[in-house]
């Protein structure tokens, strides 16, 4: 409970006559002020009564939010009593998002309805309850505030972001995700060039060589459409949290926007998600319907408590992926049981398939190696961190040293990096 202004200033008022009556020797101010305090008192005691009473139903409602994007908490109240209601409200933000905690008010008509809205940012995919609504109300007679915890069950629901319309004019038109083109069997030309020894007499193009005065050949375009699977680490290292999200959604932001540049260059894009077991996997198809399987999976994957079995996963995707793939493999790159099983595990795709490893470096990590130790904990932490650095470094390297690439990369590079070194894939024609 909170006493308004106007409970303060009545029993100030009373006070003042108590006071006032015993210096003066008057009773009547006594007696003014021991009634105005009995009022004060009566009526606290009436709102006290009443409280449970005056409590709007409340309900939050929250359009799906992209990482990365401002959010929306539409709050709707209903008053079913016969007096308006004062009110205000925290605004109810979880644990993975931000936002104003700044109290708002609001005020519902007598049995009517009032809305309100505030913003937040979304930290962490997936589904996220909202917490319970906190409020005051202000009692009949607005002598003071009656705090009440409010149930107006919502979900707030992340998704990874979409590739903006400038970022698909660009994956179209020219950069990452671009299709292949080469010299083939294709029905799409090419170019035109002069005839060489050995053509095939169908590829003369005569209306060419008319104007040319010379043999002029025809070549067709062929398409190089690649089957790429995304692999996601969801084992116990995928909870970690890294610059307000965890790794699990760093890995699923990227991967949504990979399957949909792969769409763009009409690529072949499936799923595999994997902690101790396979969670989700979805065949290598192509088009909308494709990015959309993938979208819908990546936005509902949880974190799991169980350590990652990345030999089984391997194992798991040469039996989904027939053809020759890019596995794009987002996993952790500092777990020392889990860098034995990596190389295992790129050893028994290399054969037939192309991996692709993505980790994730820490900026907090390297923060903690860089401070100048005062204390001894300082000094500590900052070996465990070098320690740390290094062997995801040498992680890196050893890869390397297998013929597989591998990414190590900051959250807010680390799509940059991954497409990069995807797109040099493609350039050399290692896929």
């Amino acid at each position: 409970m909170h006493l308004t202004q106007q409970s303060l200033s009545l029993a100030a008022l009373a006070g003042f006559a108590e006071i006032a009556g015993l210096w003066s020797e008057r009773p009547l101010l006594c007696r003014v002020g021991a009634i105005l305090l009995a009022l004060l008192l009566l009526g606290l005691l009436v709102e006290f009564a009443e409280r449970a009473r005056r409590v709007p139903r409340v309900r939050l409602a929250v359009a799906p939010i992209s990482l990365g994007d401002e959010g929306t908490v539409e709050v709707d109240a209903d008053n079913m009593t016969a007096a308006s209601l004062r009110m205000e409200y925290v605004p109810a933000i979880p644990l993975a998002a931000r936002g104003s905690l700044q109290a708002r008010p609001l005020t519902v008509p007598a049995r009517g309805t009032a809305s309100d809205r505030y913003g937040l940012r979304p930290l962490r995919l997936g589904r996220h309850a909202l917490p319970h609504l906190r409020t005051r109300i202000l009692g009949r007679f607005a002598l003071a505030w009656w705090p009440r915890l409010i149930d107006a069950p919502g979900t707030m629901v992340v998704r990874p972001a979409f590739l903006s319309s400038d970022e698909r004019r660009r994956a179209t038109t020219r950069g990452v995700g671009q299709p292949l083109v080469m010299a083939g069997s294709g029905t799409e030309l090419l170019q035109l060039r002069p005839y060489r020894s050995g053509d095939p007499p169908r590829s003369i193009d005569w209306r060419a060589t008319a104007r040319a005065g010379e043999l002029v050949s025809r070549e067709f375009a062929l398409d190089q459409h690649l089957e790429i699977l995304l692999a996601l680490d969801a084992g116990r290292q995928s909870r970690l949290g890294i610059d307000g999200n965890d790794r699990l959604g760093h890995y699923a932001h990227v991967a949504a926007r990979f399957a949909e540049r792969a769409a763009i260059a009409e690529d072949r894009v499936g799923l595999m998600v994997f902690a101790d077991r396979v969670l989700v996997q979805i065949a290598p198809a192509r088009g909308a319907a494709a990015v959309r399987n993938v979208r819908d999976a990546l936005a509902g994957v949880e974190a799991m408590a169980a350590e990652s079995d990345l030999v089984n996963a391997a194992l798991a995707i040469r039996k989904l992926a027939r053809v020759r793939s890019l596995v794009v493999l987002f996993t952790d790159l500092d777990d020392p049981r889990g860098t034995g099983q990596l190389s295992r595990a790129v050893s028994l795709l290399r054969p037939l398939h192309q991996p692709l490893v993505a980790g994730l470096r820490s900026a907090a990590i390297g923060t903690v190696s860089r401070i100048r130790p005062v204390r001894r904990a300082q000094a500590y932490a900052g070996l465990a961190a070098d320690a740390y650095d290094d062997a995801q470094t040498d992680t890196v390297a050893r890869l390397r040293l297998l013929g597989v690439p591998a990414v190590l990369a900051l959250p807010d590079g680390y799509e940059r990096a991954v497409l990069a070194t995807y797109d040099g894939l493609r350039s050399r024609r290692r896929i």
